[in-house]
């Protein structure tokens, strides 16, 4: 067989790669690569380039720092800035606020009365200070509840019977003639007066029982006359009888509660004892806190006293009394006796004492004669007293010092303190005192419970 020849070699067929939309031969795939190597090599070449340049001296922006880092550091300098402040600062003004031992002292005087007059004066011998004072008077009126008394009550029953005659004549029954019931048991009354019977009728009688209690309140029965008995002719028992028609009552034998004379009395005096303990203290508010009222100048009248709605011999477990009293009494102003009070006890307590204003309490005091006689009484005056302090030498030690500094020889000046001394300073952050402080710029507070 003859061969072909060509004299063109005819394209040898190409593996080809499948690419949605299109076919990507083996060759294209690497003529792609090539071209994409080439403008990497570019792009590389530019940017070395570039930094070549920069490195050279070419201008470009810093990196900004973070802003956390910068606000830590203007913290920083603000802390510094204060503690230096602080460590050379300070105070311009300063409060110690002490709080010694208090003890109580008391003492009592005997002062005059004066009606006449309102002024007052306190003289230079304190024995002879003369106290105005003023008369008060008021109404009141008092209830309370008191319980009745306990009676023991034996009572016996009445009732009615119907005495019947059948004789041929008369009959006279006297007082007190026995009627026995024919109830089971059988009870015993007796006739209240004398009684005739008329021949061939009746008559009603009250009866009354032999004892006391519920068991003679018995229902209607008929009765007989037992004392007929030894009446002859012996027909006449049987003749007379009675008969009644309604119950016998009243009858009982109890413990029961009554309003008698005597509760009454004692609930009177009861009344009035328990005015005469609150009418000072009812004086003393119609009068006022400017006033003291004293206590044995008190006089009480009765004005009326009675029991409320209820009656003598009424039985009733409780019941409440009244009584309405008028009550007078001298009073004087606080703040004169507070005076005389306070010189009093400056001029007896020890020198190196100071007396707490606030603590002062003048009292007049009662005595066993009752009501005041005469126009003097007694007054006890009372006040806590304290060591003197030391001012100056406290506003000395403090210049230059710090607060557990000051405290420390505070103690030793003012050794009866109660708790360590509270030192403040202002400005507050202040380290230490000023060393120019005067007088005015250290106050000194005392602090009593």
């Amino acid at each position: 067989m003859k061969k072909k020849i060509y004299d063109i070699i005819p394209p040898q067929k190409q593996p080809q790669r499948f690419i949605p939309e299109r076919v990507i031969s083996v060759k294209e795939e690497k003529e792609e690569k090539a071209e994409m190597e080439s403008k990497k090599g570019v792009v590389i070449a530019e940017t070395e380039r570039k930094e070549t340049t920069k490195v050279k001296g070419e201008n470009f922006p810093k990196a900004k720092k973070p802003l956390g880092r910068r606000i830590a550091a203007f913290l920083i300098l603000v802390l510094i800035g204060v503690g230096v402040y602080w460590f050379f600062s300070s105070a311009s003004a300063i409060t110690i606020e002490l709080a010694p031992a208090a003890e109580l002292f008391s003492l009592e005087a005997s002062v005059a009365l004066a009606t006449s007059t309102s002024e007052f004066m306190l003289p230079a011998e304190l024995s002879q200070t003369v106290i105005p004072v003023e008369l008060i008077e008021i109404e009141k009126e008092f209830n309370k509840e008191f319980p009745a008394n306990p009676v023991s009550v034996e009572e016996k029953a009445r009732g009615i019977i119907r005495v019947y005659n059948k004789h041929i004549r008369n009959i006279s029954l006297v007082e007190n003639t026995r009627f026995l019931s024919s109830s089971e048991p059988t009870r015993q009354f007796h006739a209240e007066t004398k009684i005739v019977v008329p021949m061939g009728g009746y008559v009603d009688i009250p009866v009354i029982a032999s004892e006391a209690g519920e068991d003679y309140n018995i229902e209607p029965c008929v009765f007989s006359v037992p004392g007929l008995r030894n009446f002859s002719p012996p027909q006449l028992y049987y003749d007379i009888y009675g008969k009644s028609f309604s119950k016998m009552e009243g009858g009982r034998k109890e413990t029961i509660f009554k309003v008698t004379k005597e509760s009454l009395d004692n609930a009177q005096k009861e009344l009035l004892a328990v005015a005469r303990r609150e009418i000072e203290s009812i004086l003393q508010k119609e009068a006022g806190d400017d006033y003291k009222i004293l206590g044995d100048s008190i006089e009480l009248e009765l004005i009326e006293g009675n029991p409320l709605n209820v009656q003598e011999g009424q039985e009733i477990d409780k019941f409440v009394y009244h009584i309405a009293v008028k009550a007078k009494a001298l009073m004087a102003k606080k703040d004169n006796l507070l005076e005389f009070g306070r010189a009093y006890l400056s001029a007896n307590m020890p020198g190196n004492k100071e007396l707490v204003d606030k603590s002062l309490d003048p009292v007049f005091l009662s005595e066993s004669g009752g009501i005041l006689t005469g126009l003097e009484a007694k007054l006890k005056v009372s006040a806590q007293i304290y060591s003197i302090i030391d001012e100056e030498s406290l506003r000395e030690i403090v210049k230059g010092r710090n607060r557990s500094e000051i405290a420390r020889y505070t103690m030793g000046i003012c050794p009866e303190l109660v708790k360590q001394p509270k030192v403040i300073f202002n400005p507050f952050w202040a380290r230490k005192a000023s060393l120019n402080l005067n007088a005015n710029q250290v106050e000194i507070s005392v602090i009593f419970k």
